[in-house]
C-alpha cells in the first residue's frame, strides 16, 4: 500500500514539502534556525498528518485494507533524515539527536497505528481526544498565555495537557525549556504517554464498535 493511500494524497505531499522546508530554508528564514533542531521542526507535520483522524467515508473504504502507516513513515525518513545531518553539520549535539530520533521513530508507530485501529471503528471518540492532546491543548496553552501577558499562568489542567502534546514536544526540541513541550525526560514520557493513550483508546473504540455490530448481526432472523 502506498503512503497516498493511507494519509490521502494531499496530506502526503503537504506534510512532506513542510517537513523538508526547514533543510531548504537560506538566508533570513536559515537565519532564524540558528541554534534550533531542523529535525525537530521536520517532524511537526508528519505527527500532525499520520495520526489524523479518519473521516466517515474513508472509515468505510479502509475497514478491511491492512495498516498502510509503515509506507508513510518511509516516506518521512529522506526530510528528517536530512534534517538531521544539518543539524549534525551545524554543530548540534549528536546525542540531543539521537535523542530526538529515539523518541519520534515509536511516536510516529503509535500514531499511525492509532489512526489505523480508528479507521476500522470508534473514530469520533479518537477524533475528539486526539483534537484535544494534538492541536487542541497546545493551541489553547498559547492562547492563554498571550492573553495573560505575564500576569500569571494558563490554567494547570491546560498545561498540562499542552505538555502531554507530541506537537509540544517536538516544538519543545525545537524552541527549548520554557515551551509546552521543553522539559527534558517529562515531555517526551508525555509524549509518549498520549500517543499511546490514543492508540489505546482507537483500538478499545473500535474493538466494541465491532462487537456491537456483531450483537446487531446475531438479533437479526
Amino acid at each position: 500500500m502506498s503512503a497516498a493511500a493511507t494519509m490521502g494524497r494531499t496530506r502526503a505531499t503537504i506534510a512532506w514539502a513542510l517537513s523538508l522546508a526547514p533543510s531548504l530554508a537560506s538566508g533570513a528564514a536559515a537565519d532564524s534556525l540558528a541554534g534550533g533542531s531542523r529535525l525537530a521542526l521536520a517532524l511537526l507535520p508528519w505527527i500532525a498528518l499520520i495520526g489524523l483522524p479518519p473521516g466517515r467515508s474513508a472509515r468505510r473504504a479502509r475497514a478491511r485494507e491492512p495498516r498502510g502507516w509503515p509506507a508513510a513513515l518511509a516516506l518521512a525518513l529522506p526530510p528528517l533524515g536530512l534534517a538531521a545531518w544539518l543539524d549534525r553539520a551545524g554543530g548540534l549535539a549528536a546525542d540531543g539527536i539521537l535523542a530526538t530520533a529515539a523518541v519520534a521513530l515509536p511516536l510516529l508507530c503509535l500514531l499511525g497505528e492509532a489512526r489505523h485501529a480508528a479507521g476500522r471503528g470508534g473514530g469520533g471518540l479518537y477524533g475528539m481526544a486526539w483534537s484535544v492532546l494534538l492541536p487542541g491543548a497546545p493551541a489553547l496553552w498559547a492562547a492563554l498565555g498571550w492573553a495573560s501577558s505575564g500576569r500569571g499562568e494558563p490554567a494547570a489542567l491546560v498545561a498540562w495537557l499542552a505538555g502531554l502534546s507530541p506537537l509540544s514536544w517536538a516544538w519543545g526540541r525545537f524552541a527549548g525549556p520554557g515551551t509546552a513541550g521543553g522539559r527534558g525526560v517529562t515531555a517526551w514520557g508525555g509524549a509518549l504517554l498520549a500517543a499511546l493513550a490514543l492508540w489505546s483508546l482507537a483500538a478499545f473504540a473500535a474493538r466494541a464498535e465491532r462487537g456491537e455490530h456483531g450483537a446487531r448481526a446475531g438479533e437479526r432472523p
